[in-house]
């Protein structure tokens, strides 16, 4: 087995984190969406927390899963913490009350993008979500890892 052969199947960074398979991410991304959109339609039938929470905590997935497909080479750190700070700069906008946004968030886009009301339970979901996302990262990741290392022994 060739060198090539290993890169494109566990591609390495300089740094050694894994590089991300993008069109693996946005397929995440995209079942993360429809789970999460689901979630918010037939959220009476979920008990207790599920009933509130979900939704945004998926909405913490998928905004780990976006970050994850910008910059496919990082770090899980790295990609958590530009999660998180998006996360937290995206709930702190809900303070913010210029016409156009508030216009914008009462379309329905608006409203799954910026939320209405600032919450620090969002933030905590949010947070969650994020986590969630980045321990599965991480155990893909160290899975590639030790899939190329594997291969070249």
């Amino acid at each position: 087995m060739t060198t090539t052969e290993t890169t494109e199947e566990a591609p390495l960074s300089t740094h050694g984190e894994v590089t991300r398979d993008r069109r693996f991410y946005a397929l995440l991304t995209l079942i993360t969406i429809i789970v999460g959109l689901a979630s918010r339609r037939f959220d009476a039938w979920m008990p207790g927390l599920l009933h509130k929470n979900t939704g945004d905590v998926l909405w913490g997935v998928m905004v780990f899963w976006l970050v994850a497909l910008l910059f496919p080479a990082r770090s899980t750190t790295f990609l958590t913490i530009i999660s998180a700070l998006y996360a937290i700069a995206i709930e702190c906008s809900k303070l913010l009350h210029f016409p156009g946004l508030v216009a914008f968030r009462a379309t329905t886009a608006g409203h799954l993008i910026f939320g209405a009301v600032f919450s620090w339970a969002d933030l905590l979901d949010y947070a969650i979500g994020i986590l969630l996302a980045a321990a599965c990262d991480y155990v893909n990741c160290s899975a590639l890892r030790l899939k190329g290392k594997d291969r070249e022994i």
